[in-house]
């Protein structure tokens, strides 16, 4: 007498696997894991850009204009919610049009570069720009930074 599996033995097997897969999958929720690790990114370096900044600001006796730090013109100048006149522009050190000065070499890039870059919001008021802003859209609506720091509704220059 052969030994051997019968078809229903086996589709039995593959049928207790694909449920094992897919409960695996739902509790783990791949998607989720991969957007917290994208804004993990965004956070960390909305810490460290700031200090490049100062350093900067140090150096230059200014924050960085547009030419200095962005892949792209500024914007024209708005009034923004502060009552401030601010331009903005994108930020993303490996773009082939970002600048290349030694104040700034590692400048970061958003990690869905190309979807969506940092936002450089600055006083454009004046030739030496005294303050700035960067602002970033996070992956999951539901971090609860967002909420801390005030922006449930959305913060940064319309439309983004």
């Amino acid at each position: 007498m052969k030994k051997a599996f019968t078809l229903v033995e086996i589709t039995i097997v593959i049928s207790i696997i694909a449920l094992i897969i897919s409960a695996a999958i739902a509790l783990l929720n791949p998607f989720t894991q991969i957007k917290k690790s994208w804004d993990g990114k965004r956070k960390a370096e909305l810490n460290t850009l700031p200090k490049i900044f100062e350093d900067f600001y140090n150096d230059k006796n200014r924050f960085p204009l547009a030419s200095d730090v962005c892949f792209d013109t500024a914007s024209a100048p708005r009034i923004d919610v502060f009552g401030k006149t601010a331009c903005f522009c994108q930020i993303c050190g490996r773009s082939s049009q970002s600048p290349k000065i030694p104040q700034l070499p590692n400048l970061p890039c958003d990690p869905q570069s190309s979807q969506k870059e940092y936002l450089y919001d600055y006083d454009c008021s004046t030739a030496s720009p005294n303050w700035f802003r960067i602002y970033t859209k996070l992956s999951l609506l539901a971090d609860p930074d967002i909420e801390r720091v005030g922006c449930g509704n959305g913060c940064g220059p319309a439309p983004d």
